[in-house]
């Protein structure tokens, strides 16, 4: 005689650190006066039980396991059912508590141009490691970090993000996903200009001081005598803090134009600085 074992079985909340509560249900044997039931995990590990209903209740760890169940004391010789088939079961790790949410407005570092988002939450049991997913404006998991400690430290640029944090045991089960209840939202901030910016016109350089994480770029255009356009002569992305251009200039009026500009290609308001090279008595202007 086999025993037909529910497919369903009961979740209980765990009053300890490791275990959960879990409650199994299966049919009853007409005339059985105990059941034995067998639950093996993965690594074959046996564990055998017994009741004298058909509830069972026991604390077990999150895992993959199997199981299986027979009916004793069927009748005067005390006579046993055949085992039932093995039978598959999960208990997937408990969903985290947040403990530590980031405020929900933030703004980017102006050296690294991206803003730091701590979060924390509670251990879950069995878990081996967690999984924080970020997700845009669309729902698009843009970015998932995996922790094996209950906390991270997120780098986000500006934009709004949603974030969810699920846990994982070391065979692969999951938890529901817990998000933190308000989007995150990260603003960006104006790329500053470059500091102390001198222009030697006589010496034919420019000298400056970039701000943390940024580069300078500076342009170099002349406008003809009596026009109106003006013609780009040289741009350069410049590593020091100083900028010379060429000494045979021709006669006419420039422009110098620098401005900050960071990792992501976003740059800072321009600074200009007009100035004139006169013709000399052996150069006409064009």
């Amino acid at each position: 005689m086999k025993i037909l074992l529910l497919v369903a079985f009961i979740l209980l909340p765990s009053l300890s650190l490791a275990l959960s509560k879990v409650e199994f249900e299966w049919e009853e044997v007409d005339g059985a006066k105990s059941y034995q039931v067998e639950i093996r995990n993965k690594q074959n590990f046996l564990r055998s039980l017994q009741s004298q209903t058909s509830i069972f209740k026991t604390e077990m760890t999150p895992g993959r396991y199997e199981i299986r169940g027979k009916a004793g004391g069927l009748n005067l010789y005390e006579a046993q059912s055949e085992w039932s088939p093995w039978k598959s079961f999960d208990i997937p790790p408990p969903a985290v508590k947040l403990s530590k949410l980031p405020p929900t407005e933030n703004k980017v570092s102006s050296s690294s141009y991206m803003s730091e988002i701590p979060l924390a939450w509670s251990m879950a049991d069995g878990a081996a490691e967690y999984i924080v997913d970020i997700q845009d404006e669309q729902g698009k998991v843009v970015k998932s970090v995996r922790v094996q400690k209950p906390e991270t430290l997120l780098k986000l640029r500006p934009g709004y993000y949603s974030i969810h944090i699920r846990s994982k045991t070391a065979d692969g089960l999951e938890s529901e996903s817990v998000a933190l209840p308000e989007r995150i939202m990260i603003q960006n901030i104006s790329v500053p200009v470059p500091q102390k910016i001198v222009f030697k016109t006589e010496k034919n350089s420019l000298d400056f001081e970039p701000t943390v994480g940024t580069q300078v770029e500076v342009s170099l255009e002349m406008q003809k005598f009596l026009g109106t356009e003006w013609k780009l002569i040289e741009r350069q992305l410049i590593q020091g803090s100083s900028y010379n251009w060429k000494q045979n200039l021709k006669p006419g009026r420039y422009r110098l134009t620098l401005f900050s500009k960071n990792s992501f290609g976003e740059v800072s308001s321009p600074t200009t600085h007009e100035f004139i090279k006169k013709p000399t008595e052996d150069e006409l202007p064009e």
